[in-house]
């Protein structure tokens, strides 16, 4: 899955919602959520901002982290919000295939 290039906005919105789930920051995650709910409702649009596919880490999404991250908390906040459990990665790993490897991998 790619993401919207549709302008810097997209871009901006997309990364501040994984960089977020990066620092496992579930108030500032929900923060963003409840904005882009507010300024975007609750559509198409503001799916494709929640499961954005970073390039930079192997096109993986804000749910690929916080699956790894072991934090039902984002998770759920997340699907909540609409994001795809089925989201593949560049290696066609979703999700839950992400947190197995990463467990087996410790």
């Amino acid at each position: 899955m790619s993401h919207s290039s549709s302008g810097r906005e997209d871009g901006f919105a997309t990364s501040v919602v994984y960089d977020a789930v990066s620092r496992e920051s579930l108030e500032e995650v929900l923060e963003i959520l409840d904005d882009l709910s507010a300024s975007r409702g609750r559509g198409r649009e503001l799916t494709s901002f929640i499961n954005f596919t970073d390039p930079q880490n192997e096109h993986s999404a804000a749910l690929h982290l916080a699956a790894k991250q072991l934090n039902a908390e984002i998770l759920s906040l997340l699907l909540l919000h609409g994001a795809n459990p089925n989201i593949q990665d560049v290696k066609g790993c979703t999700p839950v295939l992400s947190v197995l490897s990463h467990l087996r991998g410790k």
